[in-house]
């Protein structure tokens, strides 16, 4: 299963890579839940992360997914600890702090201008469903005690799929110079010179074998052969000397 999953993150990671332009270090937003969910199952963020995605990463947070997690009380006093522990990243709402949502929704909406490239690691449903409607934006949330990357999204793969379709279309002047060394190769002739096509011989495989002569099964010839094999036995006609020797042989066994 372990080989499974690490198997699944890099094919997800290498769509990311090669579609929206991803490197690393890979720069990972978490929030407070996802902090929390890590404190409850005895998970290091720290060590687990980067050997699930097998690559540098940077662990970062925002002042408001901070102050967020400080509000909600000891409950999540854990998870604030160690949120403070990771990097603080600039969101712009440092005066005026706003809900971790808003504000992890506005950074992950640098992923579709590309300015900037985060995963977004989140236990928190609500948030996980908005920002899936942004192209290139991958999710990270933790099952049981494992790490998990989200499949692309179906915006995602459409996204993807316009951009290389527009990246492998030709353009008007790449079509008009085309054409302009096509006649100056071939003439006036747009269409390219038909090959003659070389008188091939029938197929063996598809010519029927030579019959053989068919054997005469007529009456007549029945009769003949017939008439060959049935040899008649000629009999021995016996000289007299050796007729007349029997005779007196049997004459003579009769007397005694």
């Amino acid at each position: 299963m372990k080989v499974k999953r690490y198997k699944k993150a890099q094919k997800y990671l290498s769509f990311y890579r090669n579609n929206f332009g991803f490197r690393p270090p890979y720069h990972v937003l978490l929030d407070g839940t996802f902090c929390q969910a890590a404190l409850t199952k005895q998970v290091k963020l720290t060590e687990q992360i980067p050997k699930y995605l097998g690559e540098e990463i940077k662990l970062l947070t925002t002042v408001c997914c901070i102050t967020e997690t400080d509000k909600l009380g000891p409950l999540l006093h854990g998870a604030s600890v160690i949120l403070k522990q990771f990097h603080v990243r600039k969101c712009g709402h440092e005066k005026n702090p706003i809900s971790a949502i808003d504000c992890l929704r506005s950074l992950m909406k640098a992923n579709v201008s590309g300015d900037e490239h985060y995963i977004l690691a989140t236990q928190d449903s609500h948030l996980s469903h908005k920002v899936r409607k942004y192209p290139g934006c991958p999710l990270l949330y933790m099952k049981l005690n494992a790490m998990n990357l989200e499949a692309p999204s179906e915006v995602s793969e459409q996204r993807a799929k316009t951009d290389t379709a527009a990246t492998f279309e030709p353009e008007d002047e790449e079509m008009a110079s085309l054409e302009q060394l096509k006649k100056a190769e071939l003439g006036k002739t747009d269409k390219m010179p038909k090959k003659k096509k070389k008188k091939k011989g029938p197929n063996p495989l598809s010519v029927k074998k030579k019959s053989k002569p068919a054997t005469d099964f007529s009456s007549k010839t029945i009769e003949t052969n017939a008439k060959k094999r049935n040899r008649k036995r000629k009999k021995l006609n016996l000289p007299n000397k050796m007729a007349k020797l029997l005779a007196q042989s049997s004459v003579n066994k009769a007397t005694v």
